[in-house]
């Protein structure tokens, strides 16, 4: 409504997903296909120029995130984009910078000045997978030091050192603390060992409070 008539057969929308569509396309490839097909069909029948949907790669999500920035500010120093699945990283480079890393950087122009970008995405780093990364961790940690297995039981209580005295977390179906392919093992085995405990219920509960203790789980994500 807002595009005036004469003007929408040389216009265009485009819907642009980020990284929580990535999750979801590598989790389950053919339902990230269906909702961006459903989006672009009914994009279609607003009769513009063109129109789509896609999911956006990690650089132009970076890229973008210091774009917006720029716009806002009017002076850019660098931009860091902490989404809920994935962290984008973005800073001006020197021409010298540029050229020697071409392949990773890019140059964009904004407003009629050209800016040398050197930009980085990291999927499974965003607020809301890392702390599932983190709880998975600590379910881990759980399982092994109790004979790697969960026996009979239909509940666990995890301990969080993170979590502050009196905090309340709603427990979850363990096929869910693993459901995403951000908190999925490595070790194919041990991933079936422990998804076979089946319908059990996980409840993240505070442990004593210890600074040191949280700051080396979470600096454990980035090993």
């Amino acid at each position: 409504a807002r595009i005036p008539a004469a003007a929408r057969a040389n216009s265009s929308v485009e819907v642009c997903a980020t990284a929580e569509m990535h999750v979801m396309r590598l989790a389950d490839p053919d339902t990230a296909q269906l909702i961006l097909g459903n989006l672009t069909e009914q994009l279609e029948k607003l009769q513009l120029g063109a129109a789509g949907a896609r999911i956006l790669s990690g650089r132009e999500e970076a890229v973008r995130g210091w774009v917006t920035a720029l716009q806002l500010t009017g002076d850019a120093v660098g931009a860091l984009d902490w989404d809920g699945a994935s962290a984008q990283l973005t800073v001006p480079v020197s021409r010298a910078e540029h050229e020697h890393h071409e392949d990773t950087d890019q140059e964009i122009t904004v407003a009629g000045v050209t800016y040398n970008l050197h930009s980085q995405s990291n999927l499974c780093y965003g607020q809301a997978e890392a702390l599932n990364r983190h709880r998975a961790a600590l379910l881990l940690d759980h399982y092994r030091q109790h004979g790697s297995s969960f026996g009979n039981l239909t509940s666990v209580a995890v301990a969080d050192p993170c979590l502050p005295p009196g905090a309340v977390v709603a427990a979850a179906p363990l096929a869910q603390l693993f459901s995403s392919p951000c908190t999925q093992l490595r070790d194919s085995a041990l991933m079936r060992s422990i998804l076979a405990a089946g319908n059990l219920s996980v409840s993240v509960v505070p442990a004593t409070a210890s600074y040191d203790t949280c700051s080396s789980r979470i600096e454990a994500q980035f090993v």
